[in-house]
């Protein structure tokens, strides 16, 4: 994606700015058109380096809303000089909501998400009903959703989520 040059330019709203992105989607921000994955708030991005230099013939996408987080990890793409992942600053849901094809993922990764174990502030769970046929529509036919928690209780209100939902 030459256009973009600079770390501070992964943005969503620099990305709404470029014509070449507007016509191209996040398909456009990779040199070669191989599947497409996207890990929602990637940290450090040890996960999303690990696997773009594992699967080289797949594109990573991450999503992280800490600018220090996105910095960092854009500068460590740049020095293993992967040219298969990218990482934006942005609200994931939004983004994934508004700016993707359906059926456009191969692999959807939540890793560690916030368990947000508090009462009051579980319904902003990223694990909910509502988001997961958002999952479900902009995941390809057989793609994957994967989550992982060490948070047992969020762990098995996700298992008993997933088994009573359609997908």
């Amino acid at each position: 994606f030459q256009h973009i040059k600079t770390k501070m330019e992964f943005s969503l709203r620099s990305l709404f700015l470029n014509s070449y992105f507007l016509k191209n989607g996040f398909s456009g921000l990779f040199p070669y058109p191989h599947p497409l994955n996207l890990e929602i708030g990637c940290g450090y991005g040890h996960f999303l380096l690990y696997m773009a230099q594992e699967y080289p013939e797949e594109n990573f996408l991450g999503f992280e809303l800490i600018t220090q987080l996105v910095s960092n990890v854009y500068e460590k793409i740049n020095t293993l000089s992967l040219t298969n992942v990218k990482v934006i600053k942005t609200d994931a849901l939004l983004a994934l909501k508004e700016c993707f094809l359906e059926h456009s993922l191969n692999h959807l990764y939540l890793n560690f998400p916030d368990p947000l174990p508090k009462e009051k502030h579980r319904h902003r769970r990223i694990m909910q009903p509502c988001y997961l046929e958002l999952f479900a529509q902009k995941l390809k036919i057989g793609g994957q959703l994967h989550f992982v928690t060490d948070v047992e209780s969020y762990a098995q209100e996700t298992e008993s989520l997933l088994k009573d939902s359609k997908y």
